[in-house]
């Protein structure tokens, strides 16, 4: 089955928001309404498994994060700093927040200060977090209020 551009926007769309949500009555209009104001027929399309989306962009210090080891953390990006410089993996950090607010991502009507993306900073030691913290502050920054930093230190 082929899909147009807009379509295929559409069904990744709905997909994201019945995740999100758990609601799929909820995605099912937005996708309708969203159908109509684009002009294209709309159709819903039942998926074995949920899609992959990103909500979070892990910064690791520690080389050794995997979010999927921890139930319950989101799926998200991850950076690793450990072995690049701070330029370097701030600008990976930047082309995430670039993926996410953009056509492969949330977008900016479904991310915003009340439901940002975050950058979350992970260190070896508290030391260690503190700078990597500072690190993405000044992405957020530049990025605006839909962009927020945590951080953790992880366990030995």
């Amino acid at each position: 089955m082929a899909f147009t551009l807009q379509e295929a926007v559409c069904f990744c769309l709905t997909q994201i928001l019945q995740n999100i949500l758990h609601k799929d009555e909820i995605a099912k209009e937005w996708a309708q309404q969203k159908a109509k104001e684009l002009g294209i027929a709309y159709k819903h399309l039942e998926v074995d498994k949920p899609f992959h989306y990103a909500r979070v962009c892990y910064y690791d210090g520690t080389g050794r994060f995997n979010y999927k080891g921890v139930e319950g953390l989101p799926s998200g990006f991850v950076v690793s700093r450990k072995n690049m410089t701070a330029q370097a993996s701030g600008a990976e950090v930047k082309v995430a927040v670039n993926i996410i607010f953009g056509d492969h991502g949330f977008g900016k009507d479904l991310l915003n200060e009340e439901n940002p993306f975050m950058l979350v900073a992970i260190g070896k030691d508290d030391k260690e977090t503190e700078l990597l913290k500072k690190e993405l502050l000044k992405i957020a920054k530049a990025s605006g209020k839909s962009v927020v930093v945590d951080s953790f230190t992880a366990p030995q």
